[in-house]
């Protein structure tokens, strides 16, 4: 039976491919998906579910628009704070009408 050894190289890092992973994760928003339960005037999040979570819109903080590039579709975000106190940016995919979460920041 060939019996074989793991080496780490003096000088080389272990999981230095977990690492790399965490690294690129921290400079690239992670983009998860949002069921919108409820909007205003049809296009204004009102009430989404996150996470298995429901959350409320209380304010709408600020709204823009990135518009469409060869790589991506038309996008509408929107900075809301809940009524968790909790501030979320969210993105309205135009062209597949799907909803995603870019941030959560909650006060503590």
């Amino acid at each position: 039976m060939l019996q074989t050894r793991s080496r780490t190289l003096p000088g080389a890092m272990p999981n230095w491919g977990q690492r790399v992973s965490a690294w690129f994760g921290r400079l690239v928003p992670s983009i998860e998906p949002v069921e919108m339960c409820a909007q205003r005037f049809a296009y204004q999040p009102l009430r989404f579910r996150w996470r298995g979570l429901s959350y409320r819109v209380c304010h709408i903080e600020q709204v823009w628009e990135r518009p469409e590039q060869p790589y991506r579709s038309a996008r509408r975000y929107f900075s809301v704070r809940c009524h968790n106190q909790a501030s979320y940016t969210l993105f309205h995919d135009l062209q597949a009408g799907t909803w995603h979460m870019v941030s959560a920041a909650v006060k503590g």
